[in-house]
Order: structure tokens, then C-alpha cells, then sequence
């Protein structure tokens, strides 16, 4: 008992200054003000471009208006149906996610966790054909597969809340315990999952992408967004 103890205090004493020694840089506070800017314009467009509502979840989309209708129809069934078929995993995003938003997203991601603004950003663009053919005998696996990547962003917020931070300390943990949560509420919407290949699939989480995104330095960032825009247009 006194070991454990013992391990708890000091794993508060590392998080403490870890959430503490960032501030002691003087640069921080020459960029404090561009970040509070930034903030309140966020803040501010989510509000301006809300475009539905779900039992207190905020949909915001500034696209055209059949991308909009799109985004809001296919959101709203996912909800649902997490409401039915996984309600644990619905309750975190009740409980931690404010708004879900429609936003293009860099390196290929599919969705980002704003904790700022309790916002969860999702790339509806990648999600257009794959959710726009409601006979279509994929539907239902993409409409899973879309719900679930919700619920892997609301883990995201459930573990900020729990004080775990996404540092380079701990985000491979937390990335594998949200990767996990998102496999085990899909295979709630497809057949056939109770073999040795998906439980294999489940515990087993390649990181080897986000690893590369790591290595990369600042220039090498830049560059790559810069490209990646030139790309979109």
C-alpha cells in the first residue's frame, strides 16, 4: 500500500510539472495575447456557423449547402445510433463534447480533439461519397465507421479530463486507450466480429504514422502543410 502510494504522489508531482514548466518560458507569455486573438475568433465562427442541434451537441459547417444537409443528416443519424446500440460511449460525448464541427484536416487525419473549445473536428469531405448513397450495402459499415470516430475523440476528451495530457510522455498511451475505445464500439455495428482477427485487430494498434509526424521538424511541418494546401487547391 505504501509503494503504491508512494507511486501515485509521484506520478501527480510529474504531471504538475509538466503542466507547469511550459509557463516558465518567457516566449510563452510574448504569445499569449496571438493565442487569446485566436481564441475568441474560434470561438466566435463555431457560434456563428452552427447549423443544427442534437440533445445539446452543436453541428457547425460552413460549406455549401448540400455538403451542410449531408453533414447534419449523417451526424445526427451516428448519434443516434450510438445513443442506441452503445450508450456508454454516447454518454462521453454528451458529458465532454460540446460541438461537433466540420473542418479539412492536414496529414490525411480523419478528425482533432479542440479542448480549448470542447470542440471535435471531423473532415466530412473524406466522408461525402462514402455517406451520400443511403441503399447502398456499405452504408451502414461507413455510418459505424463515422460513429466511431467520434467516440475516438470524446475518449480524447475523457482522458484530458482525467488529467493525462498529450505530451510526448503520454500520447502513445493515450492514442492506443482511444484507438481501442473506437474498434470495440465498431464492432458493435458489424457482423461477425467474435474471431481471432478482430480481437487481434482491437489490441493491436499501429502508431507507426503518428511516430513519423514526431520525428518531423518544425521546418519539415511547414513545409509539409504548405504542400498540402497547394495540393487542396
Amino acid at each position: 500500500m505504501a509503494q503504491n502510494a508512494a507511486k501515485m504522489k509521484k506520478r501527480r508531482r510529474a504531471r504538475l510539472l509538466e503542466n507547469i514548466l511550459p509557463w516558465l518560458n518567457p516566449l510563452i507569455w510574448l504569445f499569449l495575447p496571438i493565442h487569446w486573438i485566436s481564441e475568441y475568433h474560434d470561438r466566435y465562427w463555431l457560434k456563428a456557423n452552427r447549423c443544427g442541434d442534437f440533445e445539446g451537441i452543436f453541428l457547425s459547417d460552413d460549406s455549401d449547402e448540400h455538403q451542410k444537409a449531408l453533414f447534419v443528416y449523417s451526424t445526427e443519424k451516428a448519434l443516434r445510433i450510438l445513443k442506441r446500440h452503445a450508450p456508454r460511449q454516447y454518454g462521453y460525448i454528451q458529458r465532454y463534447v460540446r460541438q461537433i464541427n466540420n473542418k479539412p484536416m492536414l496529414h490525411g487525419d480523419l478528425a482533432s480533439w479542440d479542448e480549448d473549445n470542447r470542440v471535435c473536428h471531423i473532415d466530412f469531405s473524406q466522408w461525402i461519397e462514402r455517406l451520400q448513397d443511403y441503399q447502398a450495402e456499405s452504408y451502414a459499415w461507413h455510418l459505424g465507421r463515422y460513429a466511431s470516430i467520434l467516440v475516438h475523440e470524446a475518449t480524447h476528451a475523457k482522458l484530458h479530463r482525467l488529467h493525462f495530457p498529450y505530451s510526448r510522455r503520454f500520447w502513445r498511451k493515450i492514442e492506443t486507450i482511444c484507438f481501442r475505445e473506437e474498434r470495440r464500439c465498431f464492432r458493435k455495428f458489424v457482423r461477425d466480429t467474435d474471431t481471432p482477427e478482430w480481437h487481434a485487430w482491437i489490441r493491436n494498434v499501429d502508431l507507426s504514422d503518428y511516430e513519423a509526424r514526431y520525428r518531423l521538424t518544425a521546418w519539415q511541418r511547414l513545409k509539409s502543410i504548405r504542400q498540402q494546401h497547394a495540393e487542396r487547391r
